[in-house]
């Protein structure tokens, strides 16, 4: 009998175990599962919190590129707020605010929306599509002399020269060498260079008039250490001024900075600049300089040996008075501008100016001359020129080309900073900033 009571609360025993460890067993599933739905659930959350972000900011950037997209083709924006963009992500609050600007031959669009603590901005340098039609390798102004070619002168693509055209040549004892002498249609040009000369000639003028009444807060030095600075085109420029030279040795500018002086500025290789504007009578580059200025000067450029312009460069002679010495823009050998070489003399002594492109160098891009053009090396682009000349030790000869090389640029990228005869009318982006 006590037998069998002793097994009864035994078989209790184990029983009452048994379900306390099966009430643990569940109580721990049930926490795990609350965890692992917890879990899930902020996991969802924090997901859902970024995928909300990741598609504000790109709303955003989208209202930022529609912006750009509207200044580019101008379709009537003011600087200021827009606020007819904020509909794209249905906030007035925050509408786009858009601007445009002149930097020297460039032009500056930008658009710019502060959402919370950050601001999204795009910046660019504008400028002209060119179409297969207009992309011309070479205009030479009709003076009554034909084009003579010489040596091993390439022209490759469509050309517009005097009405008594081009014809073989020899100097030297180099008579020209090729079946062919244009690669390309021949037009007649005109007696005078094309309008575009004026129209930018006077906005540029008038653009360094208006920068140069900056306020005092505007000029800075280059002693102050202000080496090393980064200014973007939604501020104001800089401006590094000094009426004797400047000389711009290990240094570091990137941006909206202008550098002025009244007699030369000289610029070596350990420079970094870009984007930058140096504006002086003389201006000297030395051996070996890679950057991407604008370089407009009233007197001279010197560019030394293997120097390397970006794009998109300018390299530009402008004389702002009667000239009354000899004026000139010399680009050594083996060095490279990626950009616009523009040569205007505001008198009609165009004779004055001269352009020497030597052996070895090379212009991509854009080149106007309204003066005389030594042509030694290339130009893979357009050519607008008045006259070309060949200097030897016994004479100097007008409209002659020898061993120069001169075609069209298939990358049309390359050839619209000026707009004009050569532009077709459609905006393109030049450079993002």
């Amino acid at each position: 009998m006590k037998i069998k009571w002793f097994q009864q609360i035994a078989r209790r025993k184990r029983k009452n175990k048994l379900t306390g460890s099966v009430l643990a067993f569940t109580t721990f599933i049930l926490i795990a599962i609350t965890i692992l739905v917890s879990t899930i659930l902020l996991q969802s959350g924090i997901v859902v919190y970024y995928q909300a972000q990741v598609i504000k900011t790109f709303n955003i950037n989208t209202d930022i590129s529609t912006s750009i997209n509207y200044l580019l083709y101008d379709i009537n924006l003011q600087n200021g707020n827009v606020p007819e963009l904020s509909s794209i992500l249905n906030d007035n609050q925050n509408p786009v605010t858009v601007f445009k600007s002149r930097w020297g031959f460039l032009n500056v669009i930008g658009a710019y929306k502060q959402f919370r603590n950050n601001q999204y901005s795009s910046m660019a340098f504008p400028g002209y599509s060119i179409s297969k039609s207009k992309n011309i390798c070479l205009y030479l102004v009709d003076e009554g002399t034909p084009l003579s070619l010489c040596g091993s002168t390439e022209i490759k693509g469509d050309v517009y020269l005097p009405r008594k055209g081009v014809k073989r040549g020899n100097l030297g004892n180099n008579p020209y060498q090729s079946d062919n002498l244009i690669d390309g249609m021949v037009n007649i040009s005109e007696s005078t260079m094309p309008a575009i000369y004026y129209s930018t000639l006077d906005s540029v003028i008038n653009y360094f008039n208006i920068i140069v009444s900056a306020d005092l807060h505007s000029f800075i030095s280059l002693g102050t250490g202000e080496e090393g600075q980064v200014n973007p085109f939604n501020s104001s420029a800089k401006i590094i001024y000094n009426e004797s030279t400047i000389i711009l040795s290990n240094v570091n500018f990137k941006g909206k900075f202008l550098f002025e002086s009244e007699t030369s500025i000289s610029i070596d290789s350990s420079a970094r600049l870009e984007d930058v504007i140096i504006k002086a009578p003389y201006i000297e580059i030395g051996d070996n300089f890679k950057g991407s200025v604008q370089c407009i000067a009233s007197d001279s450029i010197y560019i030394g040996e293997n120097c390397s312009f970006q794009y998109p460069s300018v390299i530009s002679l402008i004389t702002q008075n009667e000239a009354k010495s000899f004026k000139s823009v010399i680009i050594s050998e083996s060095s490279i501008v990626n950009g616009l070489v523009f040569i205007a003399p505001d008198n009609m002594n165009n004779n004055s100016t001269l352009l020497t492109l030597n052996e070895g160098a090379t212009i991509i891009g854009q080149l106007y001359c309204n003066g005389i053009f030594e042509a030694k090396g290339t130009v893979v682009g357009s050519t607008v020129c008045r006259n070309t000349i060949l200097f030897t030790p016994s004479s100097v000869h007008g409209n002659y080309l020898l061993n120069t090389k001169l075609s069209s640029n298939n990358n049309y990228h390359y050839l619209n900073i000026l707009p004009g005869i050569f532009e077709d009318g459609k905006k393109n982006i030049l450079k993002w900033l």
